[in-house]
């Protein structure tokens, strides 16, 4: 596994914040032409945690023959900052589910793409057009938006320009014990790279791209 590819799981959420939130990472790098799905990906597909070789092929083959025209090849958006798209899913026991997958792409010095990293949340339970409003910074929350932006703790410090403690203690407890001008320059921080957070029609906080 690369560097880069190593620091993201390792800041990418628990599998118990996963299955909380609802969500999933994947990785792709394509120098390798290797992919990583997490726990929460396989849930969600409703499939058991790394029960099988992950593979994009095995997902197209289980989206909604409805939606699978307008999927498309989830590698192919490596010109473009993020990248986002909804579908169903029909899982191997036949229930259908509406998942939301968003893509940033990761690129080197030189701008070539070193990997991809995707976000899917499981949607179902949201009507569709639902409005989403601003939501908590959440602990699990935060360490999911680093895990997907590929952040660590020292460079999410920096982007906010915040201390590292006041970056673990956010991830501790969320934003309750944090001072407003830090709460808002990390929520600044993330939104500069294309993600906000917030809350849905039932209440639950979440994490967007766009």
């Amino acid at each position: 596994m690369s560097e880069a590819a190593s620091q993201a799981r390792h800041s990418a959420p628990s599998h118990l914040d996963e299955e909380k939130l609802r969500l999933g990472f994947w990785q792709w790098q394509p120098a390798q032409r290797k992919l990583d799905w997490s726990a929460g990906v396989y849930r969600i597909l409703g499939l058991e945690p790394f029960s099988e070789v992950p593979a994009f092929a095995r997902l197209i083959d289980m989206v909604h023959p409805e939606d699978r025209p307008h999927v498309g090849d989830p590698t192919a958006v490596h010109d473009a900052a993020t990248g986002e798209s909804r579908f169903r899913i029909v899982r191997p026991d036949g229930e259908t589910r509406r998942v939301r997958n968003s893509v940033a792409v990761h690129k080197d010095a030189a701008g070539r793409t070193t990997q991809l990293v995707g976000l899917i949340r499981d949607v179902t339970e949201l009507s569709e057009g639902s409005p989403l409003l601003p939501g908590p910074m959440t602990p699990e929350l935060i360490r999911a938006a680093r895990g997907y932006l590929d952040w660590s703790a020292n460079e999410l410090a920096l982007k906010a320009d915040v201390s590292f403690s006041t970056v673990r203690r956010a991830e501790a407890a969320g934003e309750r014990h944090l001072r407003d001008g830090s709460v808002q320059a990390i929520r600044i921080a993330f939104e500069k790279a294309g993600l906000k957070f917030v809350v849905d029609e039932a209440g639950n906080p979440g994490l967007i791209a766009g």
